[in-house]
């Protein structure tokens, strides 16, 4: 696994996401720092959890199958927070040649534009302790469980061209987590209690017409899926 080698993530033109809403809110009210590591704790890079994480991918799909199942096992929680799609990227080359002409300049290599198919051409990847924590609230009460931490952990995954004239997708790793990883913290994201597969939802709904209890119910979802499953949350969900 590489290193994130310092590329600017966020390109002219990228399309951002997940970006800070301003509500005209004047609430200054600072997070508390229940995830975040003890004083004195050294923070973990990011890299040395990503030693046997491969480094080139076929498609994008192959991608994020990978890096799901990596994610639980090693107990990260990652969320995309920008992105640039390939019809950007090529209309980026596109312009930069039009202007080197117009300049009476000559290109130091051959245009080379990212075919189509691959959809989105970069992607970074930040750790959900250090995405921008906004509060919604006037400061009333204390938060006891806050998840920002401004944890610098991020992936970035980029299609990069071969030796060979073929394409891949590139992920590279950089900064360091501040914050506990195990499987305590890993419960406590709300996304990881929640069971979306339909098919299971359908079993839930039988088991709840045959007059199951919630404890038994509970108890079934647990063992198919491995989840800390809290029933409230699914169920609102089914």
């Amino acid at each position: 696994m590489e290193a994130d080698a310092g590329e600017d993530d966020e390109e002219e033109g990228g399309e951002e996401e997940n970006a800070a809403s301003e509500d005209g809110s004047k609430d200054t009210e600072v997070p508390p720092n229940f995830y975040r590591s003890r004083t004195g704790e050294k923070k973990r890079p990011a890299l040395s959890l990503f030693k046997n994480f491969p480094t080139n991918f076929a498609s994008s799909h192959d991608f994020h199958e990978v890096f799901q199942a990596f994610q639980v096992k090693t107990y990260q929680h990652f969320s995309k927070r920008t992105s640039t799609s390939v019809t950007v990227h090529n209309n980026q080359i596109k312009r930069a040649a039009l202007r080197l002409k117009r300049q009476g300049k000559k290109q130091r290599k051959k245009e080379q534009f990212l075919p189509e198919d691959w959809g989105q051409y970069s992607k970074t990847l930040v750790c959900t302790h250090g995405q921008p924590y906004h509060s919604r609230g006037k400061g009333r009460r204390k938060h006891e469980k806050v998840r920002g931490t401004e944890c610098s952990a991020r992936v970035n995954a980029r299609v990069k061209a071969t030796l060979d004239d073929s394409w891949v997708l590139r992920v590279t790793v950089s900064g360091s987590h501040n914050h506990d990883l195990n499987e305590h913290v890993w419960d406590e994201y709300s996304g990881n209690r929640t069971v979306k597969d339909a098919v299971l939802q359908q079993d839930v709904e039988v088991l709840r017409k045959a007059g199951a209890t919630a404890k038994g119910i509970l108890q079934y979802l647990r063992e198919r899926t491995g989840k800390c499953v809290l029933l409230f949350n699914f169920v609102l969900r089914v």
